[in-house]
């Protein structure tokens, strides 16, 4: 431990800031990355490439913000372009991240004041069966505007992983990130 301080002082950082340094190091730099840019690809809906992938970030009382997820969804889909990956499944796994509008009414105990996380894992396996996909980056798109179909789903933050498709790695994909126009995001 002594030597690693040394190390840390050595290179003018603050043992005590070492732990966060990067992921400070890239907010400082870039404040404001992971605000959404306006793109005209999908009208009502904007493009974001977000270096902040904080789940948590995506709560935000003050903005009467709540995060609806669903982590590690495992389904068996017809995806890719290669001639090996037609006529057959091959596992992916699909992380959901929704920021979603608290409305003005406190939420009772009734499952039609929330954004139902079982509904939006019905509507991704119901993309996933409708067939085959060329691009997991298609994947994700349709399940970021499945999310949004929901008016009180401000932005949706999509991963898509293919469980099978590089020898030697665990996973390959794509994370994207679509937001409403009038969302700014936290911060």
């Amino acid at each position: 431990m002594p030597q690693q301080m040394g190390r840390e002082a050595a290179r003018g950082v603050k043992p005590e800031y070492e732990l966060h340094r990067v992921t400070m190091a890239l907010a400082i730099r870039t404040p404001n990355r992971y605000r959404p840019r306006l793109s005209a690809k999908e009208p009502g809906i904007t493009m974001s490439h977000s270096l902040s992938t904080d789940p948590a970030r995506l709560a935000d009382a003050a903005r009467s913000v709540r995060h609806v997820f669903i982590r590690d969804l495992a389904l068996d889909a017809h995806v890719g372009v290669h001639r090996h990956e037609h006529g057959r499944t091959q596992p992916i796994r699909v992380n959901v991240d929704l920021a979603v509008a608290e409305t003005a009414e406190r939420v009772g105990d009734r499952l039609e004041d929330v954004v139902c996380y079982e509904t939006i894992a019905g509507r991704i396996r119901t993309i996933v069966a409708r067939g085959h996909v060329k691009l997991v980056e298609t994947l994700a798109e349709y399940v970021a505007q499945a999310c949004l179909e929901d008016p009180r789903v401000l932005s949706a933050r999509v991963r898509i992983e293919k469980l099978a498709a590089v020898a030697g790695a665990a996973s390959v994909g794509i994370e994207i990130e679509r937001t409403r126009p009038e969302y700014a995001g936290p911060g």
